[in-house]
């Protein structure tokens, strides 16, 4: 806002200067051609603005950056009512920034703080999540280790199983071919004894036979001789 004002002076009487407000610099010059700087009253939270009368404005706790005054204290006098009234909207909500930003400020530190609070949690929630995948993971891996080591050891007990059933079978063909073997030893044996019977009882037989066939010899017997009777029988005999 900007627009000229009266500058009361016991000294030098009442002046008019061009002032202009900037945020919460109020700056005043001789004229609104805008040549030297006369003074700038910087505004601030304890800033009190006030209207005395239909025309005058009090402003007190500034500080003023002309060299050549100390004063914290302003009135200032405007031609109409609604030029005052303006300018007191206009300065109070000027001495308002300076608590206005450090509210704005602090809430943009405490939405920082809380954004910065939920990244953190985020964070941490995702380092969590990161970490139970993590021993899901070298459960996982454990649990097929676990299970590969089982089925192992399971194809090791069956292939012992196998090895042990093949050795039993191989074993019980040993046996029944030794038991063939012996039997049939024992068979070639009865065979052979059969045989070696059979040729003996031939023999015998043949041997019967040709004692059979021998005819007997006319006999001179002579019945008193009992010495040549029995001499004679052993020679049949023989």
């Amino acid at each position: 806002m900007q627009g000229y004002l009266t500058k009361p002076n016991k000294s030098f009487g009442s002046k008019k200067r061009f002032f202009v407000l900037d945020r919460m610099t109020l700056s005043y010059y001789e004229n609104e051609a805008k040549g030297q700087k006369l003074a700038d009253i910087v505004l601030n939270a304890q800033t009190r603005v006030s209207a005395v009368g239909a025309q005058q404005i009090n402003i007190d706790n500034v500080q003023v950056s002309a060299k050549t005054s100390e004063k914290t204290s302003y009135v200032l006098l405007c031609d109409t009512p609604q030029k005052r009234d303006q300018w007191i909207v206009a300065l109070t909500h000027a001495c308002g920034i300076e608590e206005a930003e450090r509210l704005k400020a602090q809430r943009e530190a405490e939405e920082r703080a809380r954004l910065e609070a939920e990244e953190a949690e985020r964070r941490r929630r995702e380092a969590e999540e990161a970490e139970r995948r993590r021993l899901e993971a070298e459960e996982a891996e454990r649990r097929r280790l676990e299970a590969e080591e089982a089925e192992r050891r399971r194809r090791e007990v069956e292939e012992a199983e196998r090895r042990r059933r093949e050795a039993e079978e191989a074993e019980r063909r040993r046996l029944e071919a030794e038991e063939a073997e012996r039997r049939r030893r024992e068979a070639e044996d009865l065979a052979l004894w059969e045989a070696q019977e059979a040729e003996r009882l031939r023999l015998l037989a043949l041997q019967q036979a040709v004692v059979e066939d021998i005819p007997e010899p006319a006999l001179d017997l002579k019945p008193r001789v009992e010495t040549s009777q029995a001499v004679y029988k052993v020679l049949v005999a023989l």
